[in-house]
C-alpha cells in the first residue's frame, strides 16, 4: 500500500492510541526516498527535510534528519473535516479519549488550548471566536515529561 493511501485511511482511534504513524507501520515503510516520490510537497529547513501529503482540509508532515531518518510527524488541520471531527473541539476530544482510555491532561495557554496525551501526542486547539478548534496534532518532543513541564510553566494563571 502506498503511504499516501495509508495515511489518508488511518483510523483516528488507532492513531491516538499508538501515538502516531511511526508506531503503526514498519520502519522500512517510512523510507525517505520512497515517501519523497509520493509527496505533494517537500522542502529542507536547515538540516531537516520535510515531506508533506495534502488531503482535503488537512495535511501530514514527516520531518527527517539530514541522514534521512524520521524525527517526527505532525498533522495540520485547516477545516472541520470528517477525518478529525471526533476531536475537532476539546469537549469531543475529552469524550473520545475517555472512551479509548487514553490518559490525558489539559492546558490553557494564551490563545491556545492543548491536550497532552499519554500516548505521546499533543492536540493543539486555536481560539476561533468563542470556541477552540483543532489545528495541529504533534508529538511530545523531546519527551512527555519535558512537554508537560513547559505547558505547566506557560499555563494561564501560572
Amino acid at each position: 500500500m502506498l503511504m499516501r493511501n495509508f495515511i489518508e485511511s488511518i483510523n483516528i482511534q488507532n492513531y491516538l492510541i499508538k501515538g502516531g504513524f511511526k508506531n503503526l507501520v514498519n520502519k522500512s515503510d517510512l523510507d525517505y526516498h520512497s515517501l519523497h516520490k509520493e509527496a505533494d510537497e517537500f522542502w529542507e529547513s536547515g538540516k531537516q527535510k520535510v515531506i508533506t501529503f495534502d488531503y482535503k482540509g488537512w495535511s501530514a508532515n514527516l520531518t527527517f534528519s539530514a541522514e534521512e531518518e524520521l524525527i517526527f510527524e505532525t498533522i495540520d488541520i485547516f477545516t472541520r473535516e470528517e477525518k478529525w471531527s471526533a476531536i475537532h473541539n476539546p469537549n469531543d476530544a475529552n469524550s473520545l479519549l475517555d472512551l479509548l482510555e487514553i490518559g490525558f491532561e489539559k492546558y490553557s495557554l494564551h490563545e491556545e488550548f492543548v491536550i497532552l496525551l499519554h500516548s505521546e501526542l499533543s492536540l493543539h486547539y486555536a481560539e476561533v471566536g468563542d470556541s477552540f478548534e483543532l489545528r495541529k496534532i504533534a508529538p511530545t518532543l523531546p519527551n512527555l515529561k519535558e512537554v508537560r513541564e513547559f505547558l505547566n510553566k506557560n499555563q494561564l494563571g501560572q
